[in-house]
């Protein structure tokens, strides 16, 4: 069945002529109103907020979600490009940096999603780096993101981490010890 509808695509495609002006989106528009109509809202830019830790060896200079298209048939609607800009201001060569994009839903207090990236490049002191990805687009066109930098790799091994990157595991084991000390303290005063 489907490779039934895809023949039938392929065939209207070529037979649709294209001196109507049409490109390629606007003839599969025309074929099925309902995946390519116009009522799919396409954003060009969405908020990015930039988080900076202080003593953070690699800066953010600038973010940015935009919809420049797919790769294949730049048809927009259907995918984001997410673009960092950073720089090394330390003294020491960076190997490796992590970028945490959050995605947050207004009148939400917490992070819907977060997106962690890794550096591709290591970064001398004081080059900048350019860091792009691209995910599916998300099905609510108010969502905005934050961005920090989580940890950094340095050549000697160290490793900084931002005081804001949210270990998951170690909160439930924080969490976990807490509930443990009142159980014990119960215990004790039961013994008295």
């Amino acid at each position: 069945m489907t490779r039934v509808w895809i023949s039938l695509v392929v065939v209207a495609l070529i037979t649709l002529p294209a001196s109507a002006g049409l490109g390629l989106k606007g003839r599969l528009a025309k074929l099925n109103p309902f995946i390519f109509g116009d009522e799919v809202f396409v954003q060009d830019k969405v908020a990015v907020e930039l988080l900076h830790d202080e003593g953070s060896p690699v800066k953010l200079l600038s973010a940015e979600v935009t919809d420049k298209g797919t790769s294949l048939l730049k048809m927009k609607g259907l995918e984001q490009s997410f673009t960092t800009k950073v720089e090394n201001n330390s003294t020491r060569k960076v190997l490796a940096y992590q970028l945490v994009w959050e995605r947050h839903l207004p009148f939400e207090e917490y992070a819907e999603q977060d997106f962690r990236i890794n550096s591709a490049s290591s970064l001398k002191a004081g080059a900048k780096d350019t860091l792009e990805f691209k995910r599916p687009i998300h099905y609510r066109n108010d969502a905005f993101y934050k961005v920090f930098i989580a940890k950094v790799l340095f050549s000697d091994e160290t490793v900084w981490k931002s005081p804001r990157d949210f270990d998951v595991g170690g909160y439930w084991a924080d969490i976990k010890r807490q509930i443990e000390n009142v159980e014990t303290t119960k215990a004790i005063e039961a013994l008295e």
